[in-house]
């Protein structure tokens, strides 16, 4: 039994893209009797889009586990660091806020004295 290249599921599908482009220029031979030829076009331009969608999500590497770990880590770090921010807006406000008025009651008892 011979062996073919299409031995993977991403050969598979490669094999599968090949046999549909000669199938869409056999169809498109203007020569062809096919009734309704556009429509069978359509529908493989259309199955080789998804062959090569299928293909590429076949062929690309999954992400590791290292790879998601720094992920989640940048994600929480992104929440804590908004978490701060948030807090030391807080505290700017509350200390500018005593301040303005310190402030006030220092002019109120400096007007009393000088009354």
């Amino acid at each position: 039994m011979p062996r073919h290249l299409a031995d993977t599921p991403a050969g598979h599908v490669r094999r599968a893209l090949e046999l549909l482009e000669e199938l869409e220029h056999d169809l498109r031979v203007p020569a062809s009797s096919i009734l309704g030829r556009r429509d069978h076009v359509v529908l493989v331009v259309a199955a080789r889009r998804r062959l090569r969608l299928a293909a590429a999500v076949l062929e690309s590497p999954p992400a590791s586990r290292r790879v998601r770990f720094v992920q989640k880590r940048v994600w929480v770090a992104r929440v804590m660091f908004g978490v701060a921010v948030f807090v030391a807006g807080g505290a700017a406000y509350l200390v500018r806020s005593a301040w303005r008025c310190l402030r006030g009651v220092l002019r109120l008892v400096s007007i009393l004295r000088a009354i």
